[in-house]
Parts: structure tokens; sequence; C-alpha cells
């Protein structure tokens, strides 16, 4: 593919214009090992995916690693349910989290 080949797919994008540009910029800059994990997204070591996860937040391409997050979302979640049955709820918890819950019933969540 050619330069202007690239910049005429740019020009040519109505909407995710800054994750089209996150894609160039993991292109260019990404090591080889980093660039072949994110076509393997859902089967990476933790080691690997937080690798590639730090990569993309280092060169602020957050749209892409939002992307991997959501992907790995029960990863992240699945460890959450022990500490939760050990979790401690305190008044504060309970407080500050009705001020979420409200929160985002007036944001229409």
């Amino acid at each position: 593919m050619k330069k202007e080949e690239l910049v005429r797919k740019f020009y040519m994008q109505k909407e995710e214009k800054e994750l089209f540009l996150e894609k160039l910029i993991f292109c260019n800059f990404s090591e080889q090992r980093d660039f072949e994990n994110y076509f393997k997204v859902g089967e990476l070591e933790e080691s690997e995916l937080f690798c590639l996860i730090s990569f993309l937040y280092h060169e602020d391409c957050f749209f892409m690693m939002l992307e991997i997050l959501n992907n790995y979302k029960q990863h992240f979640l699945s460890a959450g349910v022990f500490e939760l049955e050990e979790f401690d709820f305190s008044e504060k918890l309970l407080k500050r989290w009705e001020r979420m819950e409200k929160l985002e019933k007036i944001n229409g969540k």
C-alpha cells in the first residue's frame, strides 16, 4: 500500500478518524511482537497482554487500548469476584455507591 492510498482512506473516514490515526501509529511504531499480539486478542498470556496495553497507552492509542480491554473484560472481572466476597462494605462505600447510581440514572444509564 502506498502513502497516498492511506491518506485517501483517512479522508474517506466519516467517523473514527482518531482510531484510524491510532492504527497508523501502531503499525509504524510497535515492535513486531506487539504487532503480532494485536491479532491474538483473546488468547494472549497476561504478560503479553500488559505489554500490548502498555505500548498503546504510552503512544496515546486510547481507542485501541479500550477495544482490547473490552475484549478482555472477563479476564479482569473474574479476579474481582473473590475480592468481593472478602470486601468490607464500609459506610463510606455505601454512600458513594448510592451517589454513583443517582448519577447513572441522571445520565440515562
